[in-house]
């Protein structure tokens, strides 16, 4: 269970699934143009179709036809920070980013320029276990977030825990910005990153580096990241006992049965604070994938799929389910964008 979920619905599965589709599709003959920039939506003025795409092709502009439709695919907003501080002010650049580098937006703003409605554009997710120093997501801040459901723990610099480790990102993300100095701690034992599949290869090397703290006892962990010792110490006997009484009486956190007491080292933290993660808002579609006008009614061969597309999730989405979107509605607008024109 991960923070946000009500019961166990995300497996990590271990391959990768963009090199899965991307081999598929070059077997089909498709042509793959990396590192070229889309400039424009072409529309056609008598029939109103999305007739292709405009791009730069070694700073030469040209035009690509569709045959039958254009899907966008192109993700979210998350790095283009005058447009999201324009929904959400208080976003500005001082916050990190976990997002790909192409998150900038700009497949939005081309898609508003032939006519699409959006929506939700306020709603921006914050991933709370961020690395401090880079504001990116590396193997240890996925672990933070993923080892709530085993017994992790957020601890602030002094030495308490602060929330509900098992709150959806916007909560904790809320708690730490609201009530703690940068940065917060996520605290397991070795036998919870054991769980997450960690090998000792793996903590060595986060130790080495910095990205992992480690102590035998509770009290040498708290020398390591600087709190004070015997609130920690207090802290993890706290919660060791929640967990053996299942309930946790200072947050209200649900216990659960694969919930381990870290009664035993060596312990380890893992420095986090929170970084613009995901964009919730964006091209209003409708089940069949197309993109809506302002106007109401679907633009003729124009598609979205994945983080492009607003209202899919609410106000917050839940982690792994983007996996799903991108997957059902990227199959959706696939086979109804070869369909158009048949």
């Amino acid at each position: 269970m991960i923070g946000g979920h009500s019961a166990y619905r995300s497996y990590q599965a271990g391959c990768n699934l963009a090199k899965v589709a991307k081999e598929y599709a070059l077997s089909l003959g498709a042509v793959l143009r990396l590192n070229t920039e889309v400039t424009g939506l072409c529309r056609d003025g008598a029939e109103g179709r999305v007739a292709g795409v405009r791009i730069l092709e070694n700073g030469v502009p040209i035009a690509i036809a569709a045959r039958r439709g254009v899907i966008v695919a192109s993700g979210g907003f998350s790095r283009d920070v005058p447009l999201r501080t324009a929904h959400q002010p208080t976003l500005v650049s001082a916050y990190g980013c976990t997002n790909h580098k192409g998150a900038t937006g700009e497949m939005i703003r081309y898609a508003r320029a032939v006519g699409a409605d959006v929506l939700h554009m306020e709603f921006i997710q914050l991933y709370p276990c961020a690395d401090p120093k880079t504001g990116g997501i590396d193997k240890f801040a996925f672990d933070c977030y993923s080892g709530t459901g085993y017994g992790l723990i957020y601890i602030n610099k002094d030495g308490r825990r602060f929330v509900n480790e098992l709150l959806g990102r916007d909560a904790v993300s809320n708690a730490q910005v609201g009530s703690c100095e940068k940065p917060t701690f996520s605290v397991l034992n070795e036998a919870i990153f054991r769980k997450m599949a960690r090998t000792e290869e793996e903590l060595e090397k986060g130790v080495a580096i910095g990205r992992l703290y480690r102590g035998d006892t509770p009290e040498q962990l708290a020398q390591a990241i600087g709190i004070p010792e015997n609130v920690f110490a207090e802290t993890v006997a706290r919660h060791n006992e929640a967990i053996a009484k299942g309930t946790d009486p200072e947050f209200g956190k649900p216990m659960n049965r694969q919930m381990l007491p870290m009664s035993e080292g060596p312990y380890y933290a893992i420095a986090q604070w929170p970084s613009v993660h995901y964009t919730m808002g964006g091209l209003r579609i409708n089940t069949d994938a197309q993109v809506i006008d302002i106007w109401g009614d679907p633009i003729p061969g124009l598609y979205a799929a994945g983080e492009v597309c607003g209202g899919v999730h609410g106000t917050n989405r839940l982690g792994g389910n983007a996996i799903a979107e991108c997957i059902v509605f990227g199959r959706i607008a696939g086979i109804n964008a070869a369909k158009a024109g048949l």
